[in-house]
C-alpha cells in the first residue's frame, strides 16, 4: 500500500478548468460551475502510482458549488485510471468540526 496525501488548496486546482456554461443557483445568487473537466487545462492529477482517492467536501461552504467542482475532480481523476468516492461533510460543518465533536464525545465517555 502507497498513501498519498495531497492538500490542493481549493477546489478549483482539484476541478481545473471546466467545459460548458456555468447555471445560474436556484438561490438567484451566483452560478453553480460546470462539473464537465477540460482535459485539455492543467489541473491537480493523482501520480501515476495512486489507483483510487477519497475527496471530502466541507458541508459549509455553499453545496452546490461544491459537488460540482468535485465531480469535475472525480472525472479528472477517472480520465487518468483513478477511481475516486466523495465523501461530504455534514451539513453547515467541516471535517474538522466533526472530528471534534467525535473527540469530545470520547472524552466524555
Amino acid at each position: 500500500w502507497q498513501v498519498l496525501a495531497a492538500a490542493t488548496g481549493d477546489l478549483g486546482n482539484m476541478s481545473g478548468p471546466t467545459l460548458g456554461s456555468s447555471t445560474k443557483h436556484p438561490s438567484g445568487r451566483g452560478f453553480i460551475p460546470s462539473d464537465e473537466p477540460d482535459l485539455r487545462e492543467v489541473a491537480f492529477v493523482p501520480p501515476p502510482y495512486v489507483d483510487a482517492g477519497v475527496f471530502l467536501g466541507d458541508g459549509d461552504s455553499e453545496p452546490l458549488a461544491t459537488r460540482a467542482r468535485l465531480t469535475a475532480a472525480q472525472k479528472r481523476w477517472a480520465h487518468h485510471g483513478c477511481a475516486t468516492v466523495i465523501s461530504m461533510a455534514g451539513e453547515g460543518l467541516d471535517f474538522n468540526d466533526m472530528w471534534r465533536a467525535r473527540l469530545a464525545a470520547l472524552e466524555a465517555a
